[in-house]
């Protein structure tokens, strides 16, 4: 015979303390969610203050042009954006006399662009907006990406704070005086390529950051909707690729390929084999039209621009030889400041500011 416990009620006023089953959940999602969003935001303010004081110190008869890193790459970037902001969804070689096809690329720019004109937003204000948005947006995508992998809740943490703000050994290096190895003196890459540390990247350009953003969502959901066979995650993780492919094309093709590999490896369910595939067909046609080898007049202007194949001497010596400046403080000049253009006289494409 089945013993029946006692049942008490509760005592008065629990049931009313007792926050609702949604609210609850609500709080506890948003909770998870608030380190990263803090870290991201600290990381969006720290890397605009350099941008404040530049712009706030401008001397007179000079303007900043807004970019630390890679000014004369940025302000193509802004070109890009131009062609967005005038309605175009295609890139068109400007940089040219000659008349060549409009190809699907840099369609991140070209995006940005069509949100500046829809919000009459100046193109450089867009730029450092994609930016501040970018440090968010990265920190978000670690966070799944780390909560994915890491189940201890402080290593997820110390993990978070790696991310966001570790340099490499780049500052070792430097602290070590750039020590000689093979006759050369080394250098940190982590503290010339903003690409390897978000701080940097979101520090530079914002272009670098979104690609980490839409690396780390779309790893993250594309295994998930493996292990779980979940067409709905495969639909978010191919929205990420998407993403992706709108800054580097070639990225999904090699995702791709190291997710069929592991996917032979260690084989899921066949609802997990079609979310990896329907993850991977969502920027097929995007990846396909913008590295389309009918496009004659691209393929020309490459071939035009190929270097001669380097002797091997020269090939051996070369990394040495391009960072001898950087180790003797000769590096070239950056213009942060230049003197403002009339506008007649400024060549198409150099950006709405």
């Amino acid at each position: 015979m089945k013993a029946i416990e006692k049942v008490s009620s509760p005592p008065s006023g629990e049931v009313a303390l007792k926050a609702p089953e949604g609210r609850t959940n609500w709080r506890e999602g948003f909770a998870e969610w608030r380190l990263p969003l803090i870290v991201g935001l600290v990381l969006a303010v720290v890397t605009a203050i350099p941008y404040v004081y530049a712009y706030a110190g401008q001397p007179p008869g000079h303007v900043f042009v807004g970019f630390f890193y890679l000014w004369d790459d940025a302000t193509t970037y802004l070109a890009k954006m131009r062609e967005g902001w005038e309605g175009l969804w295609a890139w068109e070689n400007r940089y040219t006399t000659e008349s060549s096809p409009p190809a699907y690329l840099f369609m991140f720019w070209i995006v940005l662009g069509h949100l500046a004109a829809v919000t009459h937003v100046p193109l450089i204000l867009m730029f450092h907006l994609a930016r501040v948005a970018g440090a968010l947006a990265l920190m978000a995508g670690s966070w799944v990406f780390i909560c994915h992998f890491i189940q201890d809740r402080s290593a997820r943490v110390f993990a978070l704070f790696f991310v966001a703000f570790g340099l490499g050994l780049g500052l070792v290096i430097w602290a070590l005086g750039h020590p000689v190895v093979f006759g050369n003196p080394t250098e940190g890459l982590d503290l010339r390529m903003p690409e390897l540390s978000a701080f940097y990247s979101v520090l530079a350009l914002p272009h670098f950051a979104w690609s980490g953003v839409f690396a780390a969502f779309g790893v993250a959901l594309t295994l998930k909707a493996i292990e779980r066979g979940s067409m709905t995650l495969g639909l978010l993780a191919g929205l990420a690729w998407l993403g992706q492919a709108s800054i580097h094309p070639q990225m999904p093709v090699l995702m791709g390929g190291a997710t069929a590999l592991a996917l032979f490896l260690r084989p899921a369910r066949p609802r997990g084999w079609a979310a990896a595939g329907f993850a991977f067909a969502i920027p097929a046609p995007y990846v396909r039209a913008a590295t389309s080898p009918c496009r004659g007049g691209l393929a020309r202007g490459d071939s035009q621009t190929q270097p001669r194949r380097p002797v091997p001497a020269g090939l051996a010596s070369s990394p040495g030889r391009d960072s001898l400046p950087a180790q003797s403080g000769r590096r070239p000049a950056t213009p942060l400041l230049r003197r403002p253009v009339p506008a007649a006289r400024r060549p198409c494409g150099t950006g709405h500011v």
